[in-house]
């Protein structure tokens, strides 16, 4: 029974990076490539710790950075904010390029980490069928 668990857990794995690889195919796919200003950084911090009615006790702060961007697509400017959350800022005029959503021009995502991604989610895809196919394989003899 324990194996068949561990299968399930590696199907899981696999399906939920097969999404994942589903979205950064569409993107790369049909996602329309624009290059991109920095025109802001914003410094966001968020605080992990315990919250108990007035008392809060934090372990620790994270600092990242969010950018606003300026593009230009079908005979307009956007400006969206990423979500990357980066460690480092980026400075103001820094372009960079980005694949948009046909959709929704406010999303999108930048253009060398999608084409970084592709390997490593197919890496994960892999790890999680062959972590899988290893505990049917106990489970059935």
């Amino acid at each position: 029974m324990e194996d068949l668990i561990l299968a399930i857990a590696g199907l899981v794995i696999a399906a939920a990076g097969s999404i994942y690889m589903a979205r950064l195919m569409y993107y790369r796919n049909k996602g329309i490539q624009s290059e991109a200003t920095v025109v802001e950084s914003k410094e966001v911090k968020k605080r992990t710790g315990l919250y108990l009615g007035n008392i809060s006790i934090t372990f620790k702060v994270t600092t990242a950075y969010a950018h606003t961007l300026k593009y230009f697509i079908e005979g307009s400017w956007h400006e969206a904010a990423d979500n990357a959350g980066y460690t480092n800022p980026m400075e103001n005029g820094t372009k960079r390029n980005i694949l948009c959503d046909p959709k929704d021009l406010k999303k999108f995502r930048y253009e060398d980490e999608v084409q970084r991604s592709i390997p490593v989610t197919g890496a994960l895809i892999a790890m999680g069928v062959i972590f899988a196919g290893r505990f049917l394989y106990s489970f059935f003899n």
